[in-house]
């Protein structure tokens, strides 16, 4: 069974395991990450550092996991007040198998019962299409008013912009 869990400073090995196991995969959709990430103090460093911004209520951050492993990562971002940005990875061995779906629907209720948000925003890239099916099917609807672009590796893309009421 899937759990959403708190990002908590012990899930620090297990994570690296997570972004060095699925790194290639993840620098398809985004910006590889900067130098040293990967180094385990730094690395060890940048969790207890958001593990103190999720305790300052700036941030909220999740592992999604099961029996063996994390399946991916969960997080709320820019809470101001009622509203707050969410963003998710997943590891490349369980896409296409809903597991990105309920992880959403576990935060959307975090984010509503714990947080007492009343909306949250997401933003994706054009050629995302997944991701762009995962908010849909939870409910998001895309703001096609905010929509921009951003440079990853150097390639101006479109990101489009969703939000969903709780």
């Amino acid at each position: 069974m899937y759990q959403l869990q708190p990002l908590q400073t012990d899930h620090w090995q297990a994570l690296l395991k997570f972004e060095l196991d699925n790194q290639q995969w993840f620098e398809k959709w985004i910006e590889p990450r900067p130098a040293g990430f990967y180094q385990q103090q730094q690395f060890l460093h940048n969790i207890e550092s958001l593990v103190e911004q999720s305790s300052c209520s700036d941030y909220a951050m999740y592992l999604y996991v099961d029996a063996q492993s994390i399946l991916g990562r969960f997080n709320i971002i820019n809470i101001d007040r009622q509203t707050a940005e969410i963003g998710y990875r997943l590891a490349e061995h369980a896409t296409g198998k809903g597991v990105a779906t309920a992880g959403l629907q576990a935060l959307m209720k975090k984010a509503k019962s714990q947080l007492k948000l009343q909306q949250l925003t997401a933003r994706v890239t054009i050629d995302n299409t997944a991701s762009q099916k995962v908010l849909l099917n939870n409910g998001f609807v895309r703001d096609l008013s905010a929509d921009n672009f951003l440079l990853i590796k150097g390639v101006k893309t479109e990101v489009l912009h969703f939000s969903v009421l709780l």
